[in-house]
């Protein structure tokens, strides 16, 4: 996991649920709309109109779905709509959240030494969080 989803090491993932995803965007005044990826085969998939097969049209859906190949991913999406305004994508979108509603645990990467552990929890105290901190198992070469 570390190999794929970081270049540098040491790195750091969070760890959360579903619904603390959710409740951490109620300090947005924004909509917000979150759910699972559909891993599709786009050579073999076409909506059978412009609705995607519903009633009323649903131009969210597309940002739902991804190639197939990443299906290990096992993907939640939080998506904003802003389409109806002018807004340039270089920009980004600043969308407020509540990291203490958000994360649960805070994983350092296996060859994280001691000064970059130090570095995270010095930010984090600088920050005002207490978030726990552990450091991942997963890459660590076991001897018996």
């Amino acid at each position: 996991m570390w190999k794929i989803y970081t270049k540098d090491s040491p790195s750091i993932a969070i760890q959360s649920t579903i619904g603390r995803l959710k409740r951490c965007f109620d300090v947005n005044s924004e909509r917000i709309w979150i759910g699972e990826v559909e891993y599709i085969d786009f050579r073999e998939w076409e909506p059978k109109n412009r609705f995607f097969n519903a009633d009323t049209p649903n131009t969210l859906k597309t940002f739902f779905l991804k190639w197939h190949y990443f299906q290990y991913e096992n993907e939640i999406r939080a998506v904003i709509n802003k389409a109806y305004i002018n807004h340039k994508s270089e920009t980004g979108i600043l969308v407020s959240i509540s990291l203490n509603e958000l994360i649960e645990c805070i994983y350092l990467s296996p060859d994280t030494d001691q000064e970059n552990e130090k570095k995270v929890k010095d930010l984090l105290e600088k920050y005002n969080y207490s978030f726990p901190i552990k450091k991942s198992d997963l890459g660590m070469r076991l001897y018996m």
